[in-house]
């Protein structure tokens, strides 16, 4: 048990759910990239393909810097001259005699100029995880025939093959940043937005374009020439275009060829004034709700575009070379667009079933049409657009994320302008490493790969299997599923996953390769023992939220899903006999080694993704999507939240006990130790002064613990947790949006306001946690929290959550759970495995 004075015993940690970990980087370079679900596979095509767990794999993108993979120094990889798969360490080889023979085909491959009888020179021989070498030529493409087990051979990078993508052209034009910022917000929000936006500028190379559009009723095209203080009283001065129709690309040309006029110029001249700049942009309309304020937001991303392209000297609508990156442009939300072309009744934007109006809704149509014109263009000359909503989520959602998603950028929502947001526009200029990328996966003869649980394309051109990855950005993932066309004879399988993209720093050419082997068993139990649950989770979540997109239906059938596990998976319980044979009951006891699946499962179905009933349907769309995109470190947090116990180092000279002083607080010395994501928990370290953290992935929430009088020991009525070690038992997961909104710390709240101290140094903590991730996690400090509820459970289940009980007295038991007991309490984790017929525990 968690000692309520120091860190947890042996043992707890592991008492939380399977962690993120799974997804680290810092594991064996093979299992980071490309993280399996199970590293066996049953040997019966029947049960693979319909048990619930498919046989999947999770990729993450990750830069080479952080992988540091070992790579092909000089020469070009090997690949098979019949299925194009990469020499890996499972191919059989005879050096002396320049050949290997591929295990993917069965293919005998002879390379006598490639192959050199020296095992030192190839690194593919040693390492499942490789990168072939960068290249900076041009090759002409030229692909094998396909073969037996590949629909269309990928092509290649060998020697009779040249490779699938060519690299960037010479860097002749510089990268463009485009501002496009809605003046129609709030002046507390635009003074943080402008504080934001030039402390992000402050990091990139003063050699980069930049622009700066607003708009509202109309477009307004800032200059950013040194200010002058003859042409307007402030200096600066805009042109402007009417919001109500499409650009006019003559009015845009007349504009730029203006004497005075810098509608595009260098980072580095600009900056000093930029600030001044964006001051002069005042928000207009204060009167009005916000949401019915006046904004032309498609009319100004049609202007920034084409202002982009024609300085460039491109065709938007037929371009053959793209910016170089960072090219972006930063679009700043504040509410849906109300004038010009997209524009849809708000009162249809509240609608409970927006995906289904979209199908009928002649507004939803044409707006989706032209946003889809739009991100075509951005596609074309190369800006992908990141779109930042300030503000509540009813600003037509669908067409924000076609938008975003098709140019190859994001969309970020906020509540405000703060500093979460300045936080993600910095991220957001630096995430992509890769442009043009190919996800491809090459298999032995019996799985074929069936399904692509993420939002990518899948790009026939180039083989049966790929899929293009327009932009490959830190903290995005795909995840991908085999199916067996028949039973196993073989003693294993072998899967390749290739991602081939353009490095964005160099220009080269990088081709991720990494093959796995999967163990072929002919018994549920030695499968299930190799599961890796987080993985499974993240794997069986993605596909739920297909699902969830594709039927547009409320219910997603989560508990179905599990109870499908589970009657595969598990063993049938006869529950009560009946009367006569009738009425007899019976479940399916799930295997301990998926009660951290079934957790995940069931925080699925009570999170955002599905959410109270009275949740906004553009919330629930963000959440989905956001699930879709997300890397696995951050979606396995998503599926299942991690609750830590916060300890502090102490900075008193002599001991308290024996000085009587009290010790201080080293507030830069902080440890996290997992404890069970249970409400009983959180409850019990509360009362005794403890500081709790909650890491969800997308949001972090410290719950700190209520603010007493100080009284004596002998009054205190709170429950000291007890000190006995517990067993590693996988626990459920936390955090409800149903389950009560959280309290605020605020100046006028209760239990008080934390100390700025303490906070600083919590949000140290956490920044040093989260690097690498996209969005940026919300921080927040909390008194309350709405973990997962066992405190309604029997004796038994709740021992199995939270073993800590287990060393407690009934009546301390009673005592510790009575404040917990409020109105309208959700199902708990048991309760809902029950309703599904499911023994969790058993």
């Amino acid at each position: 048990m968690v000692n309520a004075e120091g860190p947890p015993a042996d043992g707890q940690g592991a008492a939380a759910s399977s962690s993120a970990a799974d997804f680290a980087p810092e594991q064996n370079a093979s299992d980071s990239v490309v993280a399996l679900v199970s590293h066996t596979v049953v040997n019966q095509r029947a049960f693979m393909n319909n048990c619930g767990l498919p046989l999947a794999a999770f990729v993450d993108f990750h830069p080479p810097s952080k992988l540091n993979l070992p790579r092909i120094q000089t020469r070009q990889p090997l690949r098979c001259k019949a299925c194009a798969a990469f020499l890996n360490p499972y191919c059989k080889t005879n050096l002396a005699r320049h050949a290997w023979k591929c295990i993917m085909c069965g293919q005998a491959n002879i390379s006598k100029e490639g192959l050199e009888p020296l095992p030192e020179n190839y690194p593919e021989l040693g390492h499942e995880a490789i990168y072939p070498p960068g290249s900076s030529r041009r090759i002409r493409c030229q692909d094998p025939a396909p073969g037996p087990r590949q629909a269309a051979a990928a092509p290649t990078a060998s020697r009779t093959a040249a490779p699938p993508l060519p690299t960037l052209p010479p860097k002749t034009k510089a990268p463009h940043v485009v501002l496009l910022i809605d003046a129609t917000v709030e002046a507390e929000a635009m003074q943080n937005l402008r504080t934001a936006a030039v402390q992000a500028l402050h990091s990139m190379d003063p050699k980069t374009l930049l622009s700066v559009v607003s708009f509202d009723g109309v477009v307004s095209m800032h200059n950013l020439a040194a200010p002058s203080m003859e042409a307007s009283p402030g200096g600066y001065f805009s042109h402007a275009l009417p919001g109500s129709t499409s650009v006019e690309p003559s009015m845009l040309s007349f504009y730029m060829q203006q004497p005075g006029t810098e509608l595009v110029v260098e980072l580095g001249k600009c900056l000093p004034h930029l600030d001044s700049l964006l001051g002069c942009i005042r928000p207009l309309e204060q009167s009005k709700p916000v949401r019915q304020r006046t904004r032309c937001l498609l009319v100004a991303v049609e202007a920034a575009l084409r202002l982009s392209a024609a300085h460039a000297g491109m065709d938007p609508s037929k371009a053959r070379h793209k910016l170089p990156s960072p090219t972006r442009m930063l679009t700043m939300l504040g509410g849906p667009v109300t004038m010009g072309p997209g524009v849809v009744p708000l009162d249809l934007l509240d609608e409970i079933d927006l995906a289904k109006d979209l199908e009928k809704s002649r507004e939803l149509k044409l707006a989706e049409e032209h946003v889809r014109t739009l991100s075509s263009m951005a596609q074309r000359i190369g800006m992908p657009i990141d779109v930042f909503v300030g503000g509540a989520l009813s600003v037509n959602l669908p067409i924000l994320t076609t938008l975003a998603q098709d140019s190859g950028g994001a969309l970020v929502a906020h509540e405000s302008f703060g500093p979460l947001f300045a936080a993600n526009l910095q991220a957001a200029l630096s995430r992509t490493f890769g442009k043009r990328g190919i996800l491809d996966c090459y298999t032995t003869e019996s799985p074929w790969p069936a399904d692509d649980y993420s939002s990518l394309v899948r790009d026939r051109r180039l083989s049966g299997n790929a899929c293009s990855v327009s932009d490959v950005q830190l903290g995005h993932g795909a995840a991908l599923r085999l199916e067996l066309t028949q039973d196993l004879k073989e003693p294993d399988i072998y899967l390749q996953v290739v991602l081939q993209y353009i490095e964005t720093r160099t220009g080269y050419m990088i081709q991720q390769v990494i093959t796995r082997q999967i163990q072929v068993v002919t018994t549920i139990g030695e499968y299930l023992a190799s599961v890796q649950p987080a993985v499974a989770a993240v794997v069986a979540g993605k596909k739920l939220v297909l699902k969830a997109k594709k039927m547009k239906a409320e219910w997603y059938s989560v508990a179905a899903q599990l109870g499908l596990i589970a009657h595969r998976c598990g063993t049938e319980v006869q529950i009560s006999k009946g009367l006569l044979g009738f009425g007899a009951k019976k479940a399916w006891s799930l295997p301990p080694e998926l009660l951290p699946l079934a957790a995940a499962l069931y925080n699925f179905q009570r999170g955002p993704c599905i959410g109270p009933l009275d949740m906004h349907p553009e919330e629930k769309m963000y959440h989905l999507n956001s699930l879709l995109s997300t890397g696995g470190m951050v979606a396995s947090l998503a599926l299942s939240p991690q609750l830590y116990l916060l300890e502090f180092g102490s900075t008193a000279d002599e001991d308290e006990h024996t000085s009587g002083t009290q010790a201080t607080k080293d507030l830069d010395n902080i440890q996290a130790h997992p404890i069970p994501s249970v409400n009983v928990a959180a409850h019990m370290y509360s009362q005794a002064g403890k500081v709790l953290l909650l890491d969800a992935g997308t949001s972090i929430l410290v719950l700190c613990p209520p603010r007493r009088p100080a009284s004596t020991s002998n009054s205190s009525s709170h429950v000291t947790p007890p000190h006995a070690p517990s067993p590693p038992v996988p626990a459920p997961l936390p955090l409800s949006p149903s389950g009560g909104a959280a309290e605020e710390m605020s100046p006028g709240a209760t239990h008080g306001q934390p100390d700025p101290e303490f906070v600083a140094a919590i949000t140290a903590h956490c920044e040093s946690q989260v690097s690498g991730r996209f969005p940026m996690p919300e921080l927040r400090i909390l008194s309350s929290d709405s973990l997962v509820p066992i405190h309604r459970d029997s004796l038994e289940d709740q021992v199995a959550q939270f073993p800590g009980l287990g060393s407690m007295a009934v009546p301390d038991i009673k005592k510790l759970l009575k404040p917990l007991y409020t109105a309208n309490e959700e199902a708990s984790f048991a309760s809902w495995c029950y309703a599904a017929e499911v023994l969790p525990f058993a």
